[in-house]
């Protein structure tokens, strides 16, 4: 009799035991480690710090070392309870050593991303062979997201790398005969606890739930309880980020809880910060997140579903839904060969559907569901090679095609829609000029446009490893010439202005003393100023005239527009500076210190 079961995907064959690998096997990782490594670092330090959140972050830093408080982050002057403190130390580390400095503050960000591409590289080598590895890596390190994440002054690339980690661990232990998963299942819970430390409880979270849909799947959930001992796992993740909690609890009370639920299940429960949107936000900001491979994921994830095995037995009902639901149960349960893309899938839509419910929605709260991605791309491309002759021409590389084109014509028309719309800019961020891009805005386009010819006309010839160079090298052209050329252009009209400003502050308000912001305010003016500053609103106008009167406040920051308004409430304020829409005003004319 014929056994109704086929064999596993081939997009996951096993491979040999461990060898020796060849020297020049080791050649293509390293070369796309160096890569990754010169798109992260390369000109870190541009542009400056933006608001909201690198700011914020960058001074909480600034803060802690300045003052000696390494237990209670504050802003301001004020306490900061946004996130705990590990990612701040994280941050410290290269400023104690370098300086302070943008390129300090945010090389945390990438070294977490090297070390993400590395370990992404190394468990879809373990289950999908070399060359899928060397694809699923490279999908990464050349996608938007992850380059600007890798990039930022902010708490996601760690906390990604830490809650991948941490679902590999699992991965590998639930698949390692017992006892040996249990150190894998150990170091899961370390690293949930130190992304717990890092953002908080929705990243651990997010991923905790794409572990337990696989457990359902894979009807694991005894045989989780058996070998990885979950009460064990509860004490290591509260032995180790409980501590901290509970001394904020002791030295905040009240304060720190209302901070705390307000930043964790207020986010998720209501929209704050006017971010919002609808439930189906998350999809066209995959789109171009992970362009150009956010195109084939559609694809693979359907690949994983039309590729899996019959249910064993054939459940009465094997039509629909529950067929599907059935055969993915059954791969789940085969081994971990089989069950790995499924597990993949399984990350990529609990994470996606999760944040998708959230009610407040921005583009980098997705940020988990990159590696898994990258992986599902990466073993499909592998695929194509191996059946280069079988394979039919895949629909998504028409629309690649597609939007590529459209992406080449929008950035070479930025400059007509800058010039329709650039006054809705300008009353955001007044500091805002009309950018001229010179020849890169075209530069970019072309590059952008040939780059998606290439990876398309590849395709079409079943030439899968010259599309997918074709990919990586599109979006590293793309992205150095947006470093080189666009940043620096686009930082000196739009952020400089402020920049200088306030460091211009910094210089004429004595130490101790405060500045005011007069209805712009940013958080990078007190990071640059290194002062602090009071926030005066539209019809505040009383409180900074008492502020002023007291001696608290000696300068002014506000809209060129609002200079009479101010010297209306204190005609001894006088311009000091004017830059980009924005007049610095000072008491009694100022001298720097």
């Amino acid at each position: 009799m014929t056994d109704p079961t086929p064999s596993p995907p081939d997009f996951a064959k096993p491979q040999p035991g461990p060898r020796r690998p060849l020297p020049w096997r080791r050649a293509p990782i390293v070369l796309l480690l160096a890569l990754t490594a010169f798109l992260l670092v390369f000109r870190l330090g541009t542009p400056g710090l933006t608001d909201r959140d690198e700011a914020s972050f960058s001074e909480a830093v600034r803060e802690m070392t300045v003052d000696g408080d390494w237990l209670t982050p504050h802003f301001n002057g004020a306490t900061r309870f946004d996130k705990p403190p590990l990612i701040y130390y994280l941050m410290a580390v290269p400023v104690t050593v370098f300086g302070l400095s943008e390129f300090s503050l945010r090389l945390h960000s990438a070294t977490a991303g090297v070390g993400l591409v590395l370990l992404v590289f190394l468990f879809a080598r373990r289950h999908a062979g070399q060359r899928a590895a060397i694809y699923s890596a490279g999908c990464l390190a050349a996608s938007l997201g992850f380059l600007v994440l890798g990039r930022a002054a902010i708490t996601d690339m760690t906390l990604l790398l830490l809650t991948t980690g941490a679902l590999f661990s699992f991965f590998r232990a639930y698949w390692s005969p017992a006892p040996s998963g249990r150190p894998w299942y150990r170091l899961a819970d370390v690293l949930l606890a130190l992304a717990f430390l890092v953002k908080g409880p929705v990243g651990p979270l997010a991923v905790s739930l794409a572990a337990a849909a696989f457990l359902f799947a894979a009807g694991g959930f005894r045989r989780y309880a058996r070998e990885a001992r979950p009460w064990l796992s509860v004490l290591i993740v509260l032995g180790i980020s409980l501590p901290w909690f509970a001394l904020m609890l002791v030295l905040h009370g009240q304060a720190y809880i209302d901070a705390a639920m307000y930043h964790t299940v207020t986010r998720y429960t209501s929209t704050l910060g006017g971010h919002g949107g609808t439930v189906f936000y998350y999809f066209p900001v995959v789109l171009l997140i992970l362009f150009p491979w956010s195109l084939f994921l559609p694809g693979a994830l359907r690949e994983v579903l039309t590729r899996l095995p019959q249910p064993i037995p054939d459940p009465p009902l094997s039509k629909g839904g529950w067929s599907y639901f059935s055969r993915i149960r059954t791969s789940a349960r085969l081994d971990a060969v089989t069950s790995f893309p499924v597990f993949l899938a399984i990350w990529v839509i609990v994470v996606f559907v999760f944040f998708s419910l959230s009610s407040t929605r921005l583009p980098h709260y997705v940020a988990p569901l990159f590696p898994p991605a990258a992986i599902l791309v990466g073993t499909r491309f592998s695929r194509w090679m191996e059946e280069r002759k079988e394979t039919k021409t895949p629909p998504s590389l028409f629309f690649q095609a597609a939007a590529g084109t459209v992406l080449a014509v929008g950035v070479a028309g930025l400059d007509l829609v800058y010039g329709r719309y650039g006054g809705l800019v300008l009353r955001e961020v007044p500091s805002a000029q009309a950018v001229d891009l010179g020849p890169w805005g075209l530069t970019l386009a072309a590059i952008l446009f040939i780059g998606s010819a290439a990876l398309t006309w590849a395709g079409f010839r079943r030439t899968w490893e010259a599309a997918w160079l074709s990919g990586v090298a599109t979006v590293s052209l793309a992205f150095v010439t947006v470093v080189t050329a666009i940043l620096p252009a686009v930082d000196a009209k739009f952020l400089a202005p402020g920049r200088n400003l306030a460091r211009k502050a910094g210089t004429l308000v004595p130490p101790g003393r405060a500045w005011a912001i007069y209805e712009v305010y940013r958080p990078s003016f007190v990071f640059y100023s290194e002062r602090r500053v009071v926030q005066i609103r539209e019809g505040e106008e009383g409180h900074l005239a008492a502020r002023i009167e007291s001696g608290e406040v000696s300068a002014v920051l506000a809209r060129e527009s609002r200079v009479q308004r101010i010297k209306e409430i204190d005609p001894s304020l006088s311009v000091q500076d004017v830059q980009g829409g924005l007049a610095l005003m000072v008491r009694g004319g100022g001298s720097p210190r």
